[in-house]
């Protein structure tokens, strides 16, 4: 049995809204289509528009929580820092 690969990319999904809507697309989602995201199973980079719709939304799902989790480290160590200086001004050091 042949698996079977939904075709339906971001770029054809964009192109048939233009259509839809009667008008031209949003500069910046139309910057957004061509930018490249690194595909970790394929080992290479692709152009959004040519992605799945699907793997558009995962991929900015999984980047997003990326982002999420940097931040969070960050803060954690702003607040450690933050913490570390007070007490070492507080004993006079």
């Amino acid at each position: 049995m042949k698996k079977q690969i939904n075709k339906y990319s971001f770029g054809k999904y964009l192109e048939h809204l233009k259509i839809d809507i009667n008008r031209k697309l949003p500069s910046d989602i139309l910057e957004f289509s061509n930018k490249e995201y690194y595909s970790q199973s394929k080992k290479q980079l692709i152009k959004y528009k040519d992605m799945d719709l699907i793997h558009v939304i995962r991929s900015l799902l999984k980047e997003n929580e990326t982002f999420r989790q940097r931040e969070y480290a960050f803060l954690k160590r702003h607040y450690d820092l933050k913490n570390e200086v007070i007490n070492l001004m507080q004993r006079g050091e």
